[in-house]
């Protein structure tokens, strides 16, 4: 099926670069999203707001290597006691998060329906833009 549909196509070179262009563009959209929640960490707690990330590295690593948020539980739970976060609000902002980690995934949905859009050859004005986010 899927080499049918390599075949069909007249200029897969033209494909791949779109293609290349739709990954460029998520990547984008989560690096502003990253800087995003940074400012918003700084301008809230007043703290460093990079000291976090080098707690961050082994839970996002272990997310990213098991598919779940769930399974780093614990190691978030250390990275944010080692960054000095309370208890109360570490206990019940990481199993919140965990359940409802939809920021990644609403980026790339996002990006993917424009990309479809544009593929098939869909006007996309500035109504449907906001539509999609």
């Amino acid at each position: 099926m899927v080499a049918g549909s390599v075949l069909g196509r007249e200029d897969i070179a033209s494909d791949f670069i779109q293609l290349g262009l739709f990954i460029i563009t998520v990547l984008v959209g989560l690096l502003t999203h990253l800087a995003i929640a940074i400012l918003v960490l700084f301008i809230i707690s007043g703290k460093n707001p990079f000291r976090i990330l080098r707690f961050s590295v082994e839970p996002f690593l272990i997310s990213f290597a098991t598919t779940s948020p769930t399974v780093a539980m614990s190691e978030m739970y250390l990275g944010l006691d080692n960054y000095g976060t309370s208890k109360l609000t570490s206990r019940f902002v990481v199993p919140v998060c965990s359940a409802l980690k939809g920021d990644g995934p609403a980026v790339f949905i996002a990006s993917a329906c424009v990309f479809v859009a544009q593929q098939m050859g869909v006007e996309l004005d500035a109504a449907k833009i906001i539509f999609i986010m």
